[in-house]
């Protein structure tokens, strides 16, 4: 995926990745802009159990691990991810830039699907 600029007031969708992961995979996502946005959001759907982990940067460069809420109202730095359930998370943050890193459990997936989406200030 390429990376976004967010705006103001909006929500901007990006599908990021439709490709299964082979056993123990991981995923890393491109860095977003997420500098005009006060939330970023993750929503993943996976045929195995896996682990999401949302990371935050300054520059874009180096990343790290950052507490986010689960759509159970968990907050951790990581979310395991029930197989064949669509699970999401959110990051309220104010650092310029937000990836996304997926583990995937021990067998080889047939669906994987992770689409994120940045939420302009003021948006619901």
């Amino acid at each position: 995926m390429a990376q976004h600029t967010s705006t103001s007031d909006f929500i901007v969708s990006n599908i990021d990745t439709t490709t299964a992961l082979a056993a123990a995979g991981t995923y890393t996502g491109d860095p977003y802009k997420v500098g005009n946005c006060n939330k970023f959001r993750v929503g993943v759907y996976s045929d195995v159990a896996g682990t999401l982990y949302i990371k935050v940067s300054l520059d874009g460069t180096t990343f790290y691990n950052a507490k986010f809420k689960s759509d159970a109202g968990v907050i951790g730095s990581s979310l395991a991810i029930t197989a064949a359930t669509f699970t999401w998370a959110e990051l309220t943050t104010v650092w310029p830039y937000a990836e996304v890193y997926y583990v995937n459990g021990s067998t080889a997936q047939t669906v994987f699907n992770l689409a994120t989406a940045q939420v302009g200030v003021g948006a619901a």
